[in-house]
């Protein structure tokens, strides 16, 4: 394969993946965790977004302070919002072809089949796609973990004393955008003890980056510490509400790191028992290719139709499957290297006929996926919401909020902004004290705020404690004039008629 074919097919995958990820890109309105970043960016100073991330998140700033500057420039529509995490997306499509091709794998024309194969992967997967149009860290993070790990094999193939210097960076620009940087250390560490009799000069290098990064990283950690103690204090709590038992959900924040914990284990125990026999134990493809296209026809089977698992009651997905969700978005930087890895079973161990019959599985799957993804409306509808109360009640509404919240109020007075040129009046029905606990509003603080307005909303967005508790206590007083419903909230419109009845 020349370098004009390779330049052309790699042209087409990077313009595929970067389409599917424009394609539909505001359409849905911001939800809980994008609130929370739009939040923390719109602040006026560095310092005060640093606080907000302390308080308000368990993650580093360096994702927040990056989106503070853009935000600056460009605005803060979903648009531009989430555009950052489009590009890095994409940027992702060129590293791990470059990645998989810096790999030793074997024959030349082979490692560029699986570079092309990984980034054909990478470009067309759903949960990629979903992560680049989320404004999160997870498609930043997954970027800077590629490009580190590129960096690292870089180092390992020998090559100039120059990415050093740009693998440090790398792994610091990570660590300060992602705690879970520091799996990233562990798992090239691995990676270099699998050859360290013909790698040992490497050794010595790699503490002396790992030493620089860790210095230069010692900022965060009075950030993290604060984290650690305020919002894990309320995670053990929330994890046990949804569910999971007590022995899982003490670990706190730790949860969020467990799958990825649980992968680096298994390659621990592959490393130190069957570091001799692993190479040999890839032949198994070879030898019994069917078990690979079944295994693969399997997971398209579970992963098409099933209603959600868990495991000891810990939700590992959800329904519909196009949910952001922790257990999956926290791991999103490994996913990388299960693409390369398919590539080259694919393309290493199965004959041609197989070979298509694998590729075109996976393709049913991304496709398949893609198309709920579409077609699903994952987020609470805000931007709708608002609207129709615009139409109906052209100026000064008053919204009734339940539930309350920091995310729910500060998104329905962006989208209020957006309608109506002015934040509304809110007022809080049910409000969350320190994570888990509620705060419910009596039924007489509830008339007295009301007062002499004529017409008012009440908003019922995840309100799945109090449910209609509000709606029953309004309904004895005033008229329901009508119940319209979007998802994930529920409008509400009311009447005072007392005060017509005054006139």
């Amino acid at each position: 394969m020349n370098k004009k074919t390779i330049l052309i097919l790699l042209s087409i995958i990077f313009l595929i993946g970067l389409s599917l990820r424009l394609f539909h890109l505001s359409n849905e309105s911001l939800w809980t965790d994008e609130a929370f970043s739009l939040h923390i960016v719109e602040s006026n100073s560095v310092t005060e977004v640093i606080e907000k991330t302390k308080v308000s998140e368990v993650v580093p700033p360096g994702y927040y302070l990056l989106l503070h500057y853009w935000v600056k420039f460009v605005g803060n529509s979903e648009f531009w919002l989430r555009l950052p995490s489009i590009i890095f997306g994409v940027l992702s499509i060129i590293v791990i072809y470059l990645l998989a091709k810096e790999m030793d794998l074997g024959s030349k024309e082979k490692t560029i089949q699986v570079a092309l194969l990984s980034a054909f992967f990478l470009a067309t997967s759903m949960l990629q796609v979903l992560y680049s149009q989320e404004a999160r860290i997870y498609s930043l993070f997954s970027f800077l973990s590629l490009f580190s790990t590129l960096c690292f094999v870089k180092l390992y193939n020998g090559n100039k004393k120059v990415w050093r210097y740009i693998y440090t960076l790398s792994l610091m620009a990570s660590l300060y955008v992602n705690y879970l940087a520091v799996l990233l250390f562990v798992g090239h560490f691995l990676g270099l003890f699998w050859n360290l009799e013909k790698k040992k000069k490497m050794f010595r290098p790699l503490l002396i980056i790992y030493s620089y990064v860790l210095v230069f990283s010692l900022p965060l950690f009075p950030v993290a510490l604060y984290q650690y103690r305020s919002v894990g204090a309320g995670a053990t709590q929330a994890f046990m509400n949804l569910g999971v038992p007590y022995f899982f959900a003490k670990f706190g924040l730790f949860m969020f790191a467990l799958p990825s914990l649980f992968i680096l284990l298994l390659a621990l125990i592959i490393l130190f028992r069957f570091k001799e026999k692993a190479r040999e134990k890839m032949r198994f493809f070879q030898d019994y290719p069917t078990i690979f296209i079944l295994m693969i026809t399997l997971f398209d089977l579970l992963y098409l139709f099933q209603t959600g698992y868990t495991i000891l009651k810990i939700p590992i997905f959800r329904v519909p499957i196009t949910n952001s969700y922790f257990l999956i978005r926290h791991s999103l930087f490994l996913f990388s290297m299960v693409y390369i890895f398919l590539a080259f079973i694919i393309i290493y161990k199965l004959n041609n006929s197989k070979r298509i019959l694998a590729i075109l599985l996976i393709l049913i799957i991304n496709i398949s996926a893609l198309s709920i993804y579409y077609t699903t409306i994952t987020k609470p509808q805000w931007n709708e919401a608002v609207s129709y109360v615009q139409k109906q009640t052209p100026e000064n509404p008053l919204f009734l909020m339940d539930k309350g919240g920091l995310s729910n109020t500060f998104t329905l007075e962006y989208y209020s902004q957006k309608h109506f040129g002015h934040k509304p009046k809110i007022i809080e029905l049910t409000k969350i004290k320190e994570r888990s606990n509620l705060l419910k509003m009596s039924k007489e603080q509830l008339y007295s705020q009301i007062g002499s307005k004529k017409e008012f909303w009440l908003m019922l967005v995840h309100n799945k404690e109090t449910k209609d508790h509000y709606k029953n206590i309004l309904d004895a007083r005033f008229t329901s004039l009508e119940i319209k419903e979007f998802s994930q909230i529920k409008l509400i419109r009311y009447k005072n008629e007392r005060m017509d009845n005054l006139k």
